[in-house]
């Protein structure tokens, strides 16, 4: 009866159009049935052409333990995303199937700020399917119908339907180093990494995070934040981060509105060095209007370590732009790892809680670009430079699991 509720809700405003609908003697329309098996095709369709690219990984942790995740390829040369970055930084093997067949995979790279990994398969399956990782996607607008392809608790994959319901930049009061996706796609067992679509075929994300409270709101890191992501995860087998050196309030007046007040400036640092002071007014980043905390966090999730950006201001009446020059956020050498990982083999959910971070003060990197399927070999590993900052980026999102039976 819910998944019938959760159909009719957005299709009311489709039949508008002149769909035909019933409407019953209290007054409530209810969506038509040819209406309802066009959308049931829709996502039959959609689930067909994208599961070919979807992979069930299973993951030999430093425990012991084998865990459970999805991911999906995103290239022809092999390479795979998905989440569980924590256990990936740690695994002893890592294996995925596709199609029946079990695969040996290496990890390229993990990010534990976002919680995504990239692997890649020396041996790849005869036939499988890719996705693109287009980087002009827009955020698809809250309301939006989805639809992950997901491995749940192991299993071969399949869909999982649910709907947008908001932007999220913070947890529990606190703050995260990226604008996610909030769904209400449940996360039952090993989908986390799984990709989620809209029901034009988009890419809209990949599934990072649920949350512990209801294991019914998941968290998806957006198409062209994932993009930026992996490029650095290729490249450098890390993510680069950016350090801006100054944190920002969003404060709301009734004469403004809301605006992004800056509250702190690191003595020496990149936003010092630039000229910026306490109680300036952050008005835009390289041409993006600032009004909110979300703002800030795109802004700076995509600027390079290493590349200038225009910082606009207003201070004391006067409006006037700085150049500032992104430093490198360091990234803990060690960092604690998390009590447990993502899902085991009994298909516990891979619920995630976030840790403390400055979101408005510590991201950036790649920018976008249309995203190509012709991607190099794996690169050998390189030897990470050292940062520009003393700043340390602490890890976000950590997964929680039961050890398997």
């Amino acid at each position: 009866m819910a998944m019938i509720l959760l159909m009719v809700v957005p299709l009311r405003a489709q039949t508008a159009a002149g769909n035909a609908t019933t409407t019953t003697a209290a007054g409530d329309a209810t969506v038509a049935g040819g209406d309802f098996m066009a959308l049931q095709r829709r996502y039959i369709e959609l689930f067909n052409q994208t599961a070919p690219a979807v992979v069930k990984i299973k993951i030999l942790a430093s425990d012991g333990i084998t865990y459970l995740s999805t991911g999906f390829f995103v290239s022809k040369e092999g390479y795979i995303v998905t989440a569980n970055a924590h256990l990936l930084s740690e695994a002893v093997r890592v294996v995925f199937e596709h199609g029946g067949v079990a695969y040996i995979a290496d990890v390229v790279g993990v990010d534990l700020v976002t919680n995504v990994a990239l692997l890649h398969a020396p041996k790849l399956p005869a036939d499988f399917g890719v996705l693109d990782l287009p980087g002009d996607a827009e955020l698809p607008p809250i309301g939006t119908m989805l639809l992950a392809v997901t491995c749940k608790h192991g299993d071969d994959a399949g869909p999982s339907p649910g709907i947008l319901q908001g932007y999220d930049v913070k947890h529990d009061e606190q703050s995260l180093h990226a604008l996610y996706l909030r769904t209400n796609i449940p996360d039952d067992g090993a989908e986390s990494g799984s990709p989620v679509f809209d029901l034009e075929g988009r890419l809209v994300g990949l599934m990072v995070v649920t949350l512990p409270e209801t294991r019914s709101i998941s968290l998806l890191l957006p198409t062209r934040a994932l993009l930026r992501v992996r490029e650095d995860l290729l490249n450098h087998g890390r993510v680069l981060y950016g350090h801006f050196g100054f944190s920002g309030t969003q404060i709301v007046t009734a004469e403004a509105g809301s605006q992004v007040l800056i509250d702190d400036v690191e003595y020496g640092g990149p936003a010092a060095t630039a000229g910026l002071k306490v109680g300036d007014l952050l008005l835009a980043m390289d041409g993006m209007p600032i009004r909110a905390d979300a703002d800030l966090i795109q802004a700076t999730f995509f600027a390079r370590p290493g590349e200038y950006v225009t910082m606009k201001v207003r201070r004391e009446g006067n409006e006037f732009s700085l150049p500032l020059l992104v430093g490198e956020m360091k990234m803990e050498v060690a960092p604690a790892p998390a009590e447990s990982g993502g899902n085991t083999t009994t298909g516990t959910s891979g619920n995630s809680t976030a840790t403390p971070g400055a979101a408005n003060t510590v991201t950036g990197n790649v920018t976008g670009g249309n995203a190509s399927t012709e991607i190099p070999p794996p690169p050998p590993p390189v030897e990470s430079a050292p940062s520009q900052s003393n700043n340390v980026l602490a890890p976000v999102l950590k997964h929680l699991a039961a050890p398997a039976s």
